[in-house]
């Protein structure tokens, strides 16, 4: 059981390391966004909700199997395997930081299920998926959310450099509320409480700025 819990984990999310390490985005936002960079940015946003979604099957295994969504042990081995994996990579303490608050918004969300379903006990969670169907769903998502991010980062460098050209007002321009904006607007998830939502904002600026 231990083990395939942690087969799981890993899975929800060591394969954000792949657009970690090899994107190169831009250092610096354009003073204005293109309806084009919002979209793209609302559909980044729209894959990690979809992805979070799927923590309420997460939650009905551990339900049923009287675990609990929290695993410090579990967490830190995730960590760790991810910062060997950036091998000292400059801005490792971002990327960390991000991936800390992925974990800590499943939690939240699959301890709202939890919760829930202890005090109504007459409800017995049944999950919409399988174990692998899970691990199915993430990787696909995953990997859409890696191509996106790409994609976000070349615009972000065209952006820059349209920018540079044609606008003076570059200190105008905040990027933080933007993304926090995009995600009060798309991330619909009512266990997610504010308080990570601002800081899932946050940290993905951090990201999509990693050079």
């Amino acid at each position: 059981m231990k083990k395939v819990l942690f087969t799981l984990l890993f899975v929800l999310y060591s394969s954000f390391l792949s657009f970690y390490i090899y994107a190169k985005p831009s250092s610096v936002l354009s003073s204005s966004m293109t309806i084009q960079s919002q979209q793209r940015i609302t559909q980044l946003i729209q894959l990690i909700q979809q992805r979070e979604a799927i923590m309420k099957d997460v939650a009905a295994f551990k339900y049923n199997h009287n675990l609990s969504p929290y695993d410090a042990k579990r967490e830190r081995v995730v960590l760790t395997h991810i910062e060997k994996q950036l091998d000292n990579h400059k801005k490792s303490a971002a990327i960390l930081i991000n991936t800390q608050i992925l974990m800590d918004i499943s939690k939240q969300i699959e301890a709202y299920w939890i919760n829930s379903w202890k005090t109504h006990l007459t409800i017995k969670p049944i999950a919409q998926h399988n174990l692998q169907q899970i691990r199915n769903i993430i990787t696909v998502t995953d990997q859409k959310i890696t191509n996106l991010i790409k994609q976000i980062q070349t615009k972000n460098r065209f952006d820059k450099l349209y920018s540079n050209k044609n606008n003076k007002n570059n200190k105008n321009f905040n990027f933080y509320q933007v993304i926090y904006h995009l995600i009060g607007q798309e991330f619909k998830l009512k266990e997610v409480d504010i308080v990570y939502k601002k800081m899932l904002a946050f940290s993905l600026v951090k990201v999509i700025n990693i050079n």
